[in-house]
């Protein structure tokens, strides 16, 4: 009975299989919540709004909470975000002066999307 109780005080203790415990409960829980929060906030944008509006909500809410949630679990396992920011954020710019026009014509999407000047007929 002792040796059953070191085993288990060894396993719940060590830090290793703490964190692969924590980061699969992030992944089980956290994704559906995301998922479920994502798809009801697209229904009821979609019911007060349009429905393209809904789906533009869906999308971002549902893209944030997947990036948070891999943010999340990277730090449980120890790796710092400040680099990972940091390059994202050179790419990004690097990213932006390369496509400035693509970027223009996305705005200009959205911007069409948000003043809803056409309506699906």
């Amino acid at each position: 009975m002792e040796t059953l109780q070191n085993i288990l005080h060894t396993l719940l203790v060590d830090d290793k299989i703490a964190v692969w415990l924590r980061a699969g409960a992030l992944v089980v829980i956290g994704l559906p919540l995301i998922f479920a929060g994502a798809k009801a906030l697209s229904v009821f944008v979609s019911t007060h709004h349009s429905r393209q509006y809904g789906m533009v909500a869906g999308k971002v809410v549902k893209y944030a909470g997947i990036v948070l949630v891999a943010f999340t679990i990277l730090r449980e396992f120890g790796f710092s975000l400040a680099p990972l920011l940091g390059a994202a954020g050179i790419i990004g710019v690097a990213l932006g002066f390369a496509s400035q026009t693509s970027v223009s014509n996305l705005i200009s999407g959205l911007f069409l999307i948000a003043e809803a000047p056409f309506e699906v007929g």
